[in-house]
């Protein structure tokens, strides 16, 4: 297997972690020389995202246990320093939608003192609406031979429709934050079942950040909430929720981006204090909380 990168693929390489001797080395010197630096506050893990080449099906599991021993060694010696370890996998974003039901999963998370509740601060990206042209979020305008950037449709392509019905719907769903409106390419897997792929279909998508040129694209905005209130619903949320251990995490691509690709308020910045209490839903899709300051 390889990496992706806009450098260029890079083939991916594993440690035999069946020798104890390379268990010992990556665990006292790779992983230890950074847990011993005092500027490093933990160790961040990517993923290997798929099975080693060249182990045979049958002798994957023991290869995993193997490694398994070596990643329990550095976790403990982390421990021991008091530091932490942490992954690109998450506990998700919070959203409109989805709101009350993932403020319920993080607050069980960090209630679980064995646990590191990580969200996702998706609402820390940047929104690219200077590129907006004379598109504004909330109408049923289109912008002609646009396409949105965006997290993907959140139902399949709906039959040809007006651009009025089209944004209609878009304002039915709270995760529709943008509707575009062009042919379905049958060379798009969304649309490979498509019968007419030459007649309008409304596309209806998630986590808008902004458009760019598409000769056979029409695009509306009908974000509901405002890039400033998004920030503040994810730091509150993250406030809430979170126990003794926890991470907001920016949704970086891999080491391909740098940090103005992303809004950082102040509010980051200030000190809340220790909390007075744990998180409480108060009354259905309520939640609240207190903080010494």
């Amino acid at each position: 297997g390889s990496w992706a990168s806009p450098a260029g693929n890079t083939v991916k390489y594993y440690f035999n972690f069946s020798n104890p001797e390379l268990r010992d080395w990556w665990v006292y010197e790779y992983v230890g020389q950074a847990l011993n630096e005092t500027l490093f506050d933990g160790v961040y893990f990517d993923c290997s995202c798929g099975n080693p080449m060249g182990v045979p099906q049958n002798e994957l599991a023991q290869f995993q246990l193997n490694a398994q021993i070596a990643f329990d060694g550095a976790l403990e010696m982390a421990k021991s320093k008091g530091k932490f370890m942490s992954a690109w996998d998450n506990d998700g974003s919070i959203s409109q939608s989805n709101c009350a039901t993932t403020m319920r999963n993080w607050m069980a998370i960090g209630k679980n003192s064995n646990f590191t509740l990580q969200i996702l601060g998706t609402a820390f990206v940047k929104k690219e609406e200077n590129r907006l042209q004379d598109t504004q979020c909330g109408s049923c305008n289109v912008t002609t031979g646009m396409d949105a950037d965006s997290g993907g449709i959140i139902v399949p392509p709906i039959n040809s429709t007006t651009e009025a019905e089209c944004c209609a719907k878009c304002k039915a769903l709270p995760e529709c934050e943008a509707f575009i409106m062009g042919p379905c390419n049958p060379n798009d897997p969304v649309c490979k079942f498509w019968k007419t792929p030459n007649a309008d279909a409304c596309f209806l998508v998630k986590n808008y950040k902004g458009m760019r040129p598409s000769p056979n694209r029409r695009t509306g905005c009908v974000k509901k909430n405002s890039p400033i209130s998004e920030i503040n619903n994810t730091l509150a949320a993250f406030l809430i929720a979170r126990g003794k251990s926890a991470m907001l995490e920016l949704p970086v691509l891999g080491a391909y981006e740098n940090m103005n690709s992303y809004n950082l308020p102040k509010l980051l910045q200030a000190d809340y204090g220790e909390p007075l209490e744990l998180g409480q839903e108060v009354s259905p899709g309520v939640f609240t909380r207190k903080w010494s300051h």
